[in-house]
């Protein structure tokens, strides 16, 4: 049985590659407008004991929720992207300097309420917060859209490439073999990070910002017979 399904597949690789077949690789590049706005938070402490340092960073996840719900922002927007607690050990004495506890929180929301950017940087960084990074990204909706139309438009171009390839062999394009959607090229686009800058220059930079059509791009691999 394991002899014939290698002999099969060994007749079906022979015909994909024979002369009466085309490979075509399609690809498509759209504009599109991020609908989320997104500022990650860091929150690090220290203390002697982890409990202490437990207490003290979430005094400051508390004061940095309640003002940033206290601006209008639901508790579903506010979310925790990392939580971690760990001994900081001098590693050439061996002895304990206390305990590390880093909580980082992500707020999303509208590109529409752009104008918040200001606020709720002041709201992190009055809350004892620093600002990891501020950039945009798609919602899933928008994210799934936005894939269906690429590769879409990606298999089109495959299209016109087999039958343009077609033509020039004086020969036409017949049934489709094979198609895989071998890429779709997306990933959140950051705008400023605040590790490393004063707090004068953050605030700045989140007034600055300012949303804009980004290109994402798709690419699609079509195999046809020709006739």
């Amino acid at each position: 049985g394991i002899i014939v399904l290698a002999l099969l597949s060994m007749s079906f690789l022979t015909n994909l590659s024979s002369d009466n077949t085309i490979r075509a690789n399609g690809q498509s590049s759209i504009e599109v407008n991020p609908d989320l706005i997104v500022v990650y938070f860091d929150v690090q402490t220290k203390a002697i004991s982890s409990q202490e340092a437990r207490d003290a960073n979430a005094q400051i996840i508390s004061a940095l929720k309640s003002s940033l719900l206290a601006l209008g922002f639901k508790d579903k927007e506010i979310q925790t992207a990392n939580f971690n607690i760990y001994e900081d050990k001098n590693y050439q004495t061996g002895l304990s300097r206390g305990f590390i506890v880093t909580h980082s929180v992500i707020l999303k929301f509208s590109s529409e309420a752009i104008e918040n950017i200001g606020k709720v940087v002041d709201a992190g960084i009055d809350s004892g917060a620093t600002i990891n990074y501020i950039g945009f990204e798609l919602s899933p909706e928008q994210h799934t859209l936005t894939k269906a139309k690429a590769i879409e438009l990606a298999a089109q171009d495959a299209r016109l490439k087999a039958e343009a390839l077609a033509s020039g062999l004086n020969k036409k394009v017949g049934k489709l073999v094979a198609v895989s959607d071998s890429d779709f090229y997306y990933n959140p686009w950051v705008e400023f990070r605040g590790s490393g800058v004063d707090e004068a220059t953050i605030v700045k930079a989140a007034t600055d910002i300012q949303p804009s059509e980004r290109t994402i791009s798709a690419q699609v691999t079509a195999v046809y017979r020709i006739v």
